[in-house]
């Protein structure tokens, strides 16, 4: 066995360090490769491109760390690829090959800490809460309550440059290198002006990031609110605790991950946060969180939260939460939620929630398992579990209770109970039991109707047009001696209310009836009356069942604007349960006019009714 082993090793080394001269030898090889460069006036990073091109290889570098805008002039001939890269960028870069790369670093092997203290140029007073930055490598601090910062830049540069922002301070730049010492207290001079409220507060403002914000967070954002950069890249555990340290707030990242939440100045990709995420300003593409969704200006994809989604401007996208939606601007694709929906502008898409709907005009589509609300104006369709509310519609209402709309409705109004609309109402109007409008153009089917001025048809129970037709009318027939009756709706179709009898001894007979007529003008005082009414007549039992329809066709003539005269020919169906006679009561099944039996209980014959209506 342990003679064995020498020999394993051998036949495992032998490869590996011949696999490892062979690589070191390719990456000396390369770098000592001659080719020919001439350029003049040309920028570095087309210069590199050009020596790729010419020894068939390719570089690797940070564009952070090499200016590729800079104008620069060579002529080498048939010189190694170090000697060319030592000419062009100097000695304070280094090279590492990598199979066919020249992987370009620098030269400097750690970054630098830089330490000072800040104080006012006119007091000499500490300035606490100022913002001191890198912006090139996206590292900061702030300043303690004695002036003092410490600030580690990790990445290696030649040379730092740091930025000083304070609110109500000018902006101050400061070279820095690694001999810098900071003994020297760094002055800010104070100026004046007047700042943007909005562009100060922007999201802090709201009543629920303002509470996981801390004051260092805010107070670093109003600092810095005219700088933002771009990262790839963002971790974060809590606000204030993430990959870009201080200046988070003030990152657009790619990808966002936070932990439990965190905080940017924006996505343009992709954030998850197990909790939550908060955004400065815009977002795009795709947020998901456990819990809430904030962004302090436009959305644009898609928003999915545990709870609660807020946006405090535009969303174009999707947004679906647990509980609740809101927006500030209005909303183009579509609102989800189990709770509510909640929009200061519009919204030109569907909204979905378990509860409410609540926005400034909808073009479009909302349904609520409770109601909706909208402001101004509804073009397209609601729906709701008990009410919708809108200031004007075009469109299509449904809803389980009722429909309100403060202003016009142009198309349907469907309700369980209640439709009304407080001006015009064009299309049609359907309840179970009850429909308003101060004009109704078009058709209301309920139980009770009711509109000022009609230029259409009312259908129901009762129709009352304020400014339509009421009048009491006393007449007479070949059955009953008298009487009287109340017409109330249009001339197209009113609702007919009468009650009469016969008081002659042996003979009486009393009547309830519930009818319709429509009256249609044949002359400047003249018009044809049709209508059919239904009467429950009492012959001496209730326990007997007497109905009587009757269909009257008559002739009116206006002798004074509130006095009218109508007679005419009627058609009467009786559907009596039996001829039985009571002690001084009549049997309306007996009559001297034309008539015919349709079987043993149904009478039919031919009649008259004389009239007056009265105002």
């Amino acid at each position: 066995m342990t003679s064995l082993l020498p020999k394993l090793l051998k036949i495992i080394l032998v490869p590996f360090c011949f696999l490892l001269f062979c690589s070191t030898s390719f990456a000396q090889d390369l770098l000592q490769k001659s080719i020919s460069i001439h350029v003049v006036n040309m920028p570095l990073h087309d210069v590199l491109a050009k020596m790729e091109q010419e020894g068939k290889f390719y570089f690797s570098y940070n564009s952070d760390i090499i200016n590729g805008s800079q104008k620069v002039t060579i002529d080498k001939q048939q010189q190694s690829i170090e000697n060319i890269l030592n000419e062009l960028l100097g000695d304070q870069y280094k090279y590492q090959v990598m199979d066919n790369h020249i992987i370009i670093k620098t030269a400097i092997s750690q970054g630098i800490i830089v330490t000072g203290r800040l104080v006012e140029a006119e007091s000499g007073l500490p300035i606490e809460f100022a913002s001191i930055y890198e912006k090139s490598v996206l590292s900061g601090t702030m300043s303690d309550a004695n002036g003092n910062f410490k600030l580690h830049i990790r990445q290696p540069l030649a040379n730092y440059e740091l930025v000083i922002s304070k609110l109500s301070y000018e902006d101050t730049v400061l070279k820095v290198t690694k001999s810098f010492n900071g003994k020297a207290p760094i002055t800010l001079k104070k100026t004046f002006y007047t700042l943007d409220s909005v562009d100060v507060v922007g999201i802090q403002n709201h009543w629920l990031a303002s509470r996981l914000l801390s004051t260092k967070t805010k107070v670093n954002s109003v600092n810095l609110n005219s700088f933002f950069g771009k990262q790839p890249f963002q971790f974060s555990v809590l606000p204030g605790i993430s990959s870009k340290s201080r200046l988070n707030s003030q990152i657009v990242n790619k990808f966002s991950f936070n932990l439990l939440g965190g905080y940017s100045a924006g996505v343009d990709g992709f954030e998850f946060g197990t909790v939550f995420n908060i955004v400065q300003k815009d977002m795009r593409y795709v947020q998901l969180s456990g819990l809430f969704n904030i962004v302090g200006r436009d959305m644009e994809g898609v928003q999915i939260a545990g709870v609660y989604n807020y946006v405090k401007r535009e969303v174009k996208g999707v947004q679906v939460s647990g509980v609740f939606n809101a927006a500030h601007a209005a909303v183009t694709g579509v609102q989800a939620s189990g709770f509510a929906n909640w929009n200061e502008g519009d919204i030109r898409g569907i909204q979905f929630t378990g509860v409410l709907n609540k926005s400034n005009r909808v073009k479009g589509i909302q349904a609520s398992g409770f109601a909706n609300w909208n402001k101004k104006d509804m073009n397209g369709v609601q729906f709701a579990g008990v009410l919708n509310k809108n200031e004007q519609i075009s469109g299509t209402q449904f809803a389980g209770f009722a429909n309100y709309t403060s202003g016009n409705t142009e198309g349907a109004q469907i309700a369980g109970a209640v439709n009304y609309t407080r001006n015009k109402m064009q299309g049609s109007q359907i309840a179970s039991l009850f429909n308003y409008a101060r004009v109704i153009a078009g058709t209301q089917i309920g139980v009770v109707n009711i509109a000022d001025s009609s230029e259409g048809l009312s259908i129901g129970f009762i129709n009352i047009i304020l400014k339509g037709k009421h009048s009491f009318n006393i007449n007479t027939n070949e059955w009953q001696s008298l009487s009287a009756s109340y017409k109330s709706g249009s001339d197209r179709l009113y609702n007919i209310f009468q009650i009469g009898g016969t008081l002659r001894a042996n003979h009486k007979l009393l009547s309830i009836g519930y009818g319709f007529g429509n009256e249609s003008r044949i002359g400047k005082k003249s018009a044809l009356l049709n209508e059919l009414i239904i009467h429950t007549v009492y012959a001496g039992n209730w326990n007997d069942q007497n109905i009587l329809t009757r269909y009257q066709l008559m002739y009116q003539y206006k002798l004074r604007p509130k006095f009218k005269l109508y007679a005419g020919p009627a058609f009467s169906l009786l559907v009596f349960e039996n001829k039985n006679t009571y002690s001084g009561f009549g049997r309306i099944q007996e009559t001297n006019y034309p008539s015919f039996n349709l079987g043993n209980r149904v009478n039919c014959w031919l009649g008259w009714t004389v009239g007056v209506s009265i105002f």
